[in-house]
């Protein structure tokens, strides 16, 4: 659920949804407002007119209106009306449920990525077709990867396919959190999406993640009857935690991927 603070993983799943339908899409007029704040203009067929505001850091959202453009357009705005401006939308994805949106554009016989981030402190970054860095808004340097001119682009995260029942038991297994703020912040779904998987599992939010992680069986029984149940050593094994927890989220991605709207609550300083 969006709020002011910003979207979820889930929530960038349904504004996809709405945003694909538009396709086929061609890049019109591009603005920047602030550091964070990008307007497009989105040209559709039968005339049709889109406009799509990214705010990186916080959220996206098609708008019914553009701000008035800036008296004096900033260097990155300028740079990116010529590498994109007038190319056709090829298609809009997402990685995985990060907070990521990756555009694909053609143009000129040539083929561009502009990727936003909607984490941390936010970033625009626009890649060839390979996925080379051409010019980002912010260059970063991190641990683990970097974001700087004529590097590699990695995206972070797990892919869409790669969150699987087995992915889902380690992640617990290695949380010292509870349940709820382990999905909210390990598997990315804010903290209202991770209280609902929680709710469809029907799985108590407050349990120590890790004890879901453990796999049992039963092992016989003793003297008396009563069954004896023994913890399972092997990693490839899967829990019914997590399979639970993997079905609740493949639930909630259908529902966003039916075209479940986030509701955009609005910043008077900012965006239309």
């Amino acid at each position: 659920m969006a709020t002011q603070k910003g979207m979820s993983g889930i929530d960038f799943t349904a504004m996809l949804f709405e945003l694909k339908s538009c396709l086929p899409l061609w890049i019109g007029k591009i603005y920047q407002y602030n550091i964070d704040t990008f307007g497009f203009r989105l040209n559709g067929e039968e005339r049709q007119k889109y406009n799509f505001i990214a705010e990186c850091a916080r959220r996206a959202h098609i708008s019914e209106a553009l701000m008035d453009a800036p008296k004096n357009p900033s260097g990155y705005s300028m740079f990116l009306r010529k590498y994109i401006q007038g190319g056709r939308v090829l298609d809009i994805s997402q990685y995985g449920i990060q907070r990521i949106i990756d555009f694909t554009i053609g143009k000129s016989e040539k083929q561009y990525h502009l990727i936003f981030e909607f984490f941390d402190d936010g970033n625009a970054i626009l890649c060839d077709e390979d996925y080379i860095i051409i010019n980002p808004l912010k260059n970063h340097t991190f641990k683990d990867r970097k974001v700087l001119p004529h590097v590699k682009y990695e995206f972070i995260g797990a892919a869409l396919d790669e969150i699987t029942p087995k992915y889902i038991r380690n992640m617990l297994e290695q949380s010292d959190k509870d349940l709820v703020r382990t999905l909210a912040g390990d598997l990315l779904l804010g903290g209202d999406y991770a209280e609902e998987l929680c709710a469809i599992a029907d799985m108590d939010k407050n349990t120590p993640a890790r004890e879901l992680a453990q796999v049992t069986q039963v092992t016989g029984k003793d003297g008396s009857g009563v069954s004896e149940v023994s913890v399972v050593s092997d990693s490839g094994a899967v829990s019914d935690a997590a399979q639970k927890i993997h079905a609740a989220l493949l639930e909630i991605l259908s529902h966003a991927q039916e075209g479940r709207k986030p509701v955009i609550a609005k910043n008077k300083g900012c965006c239309p």
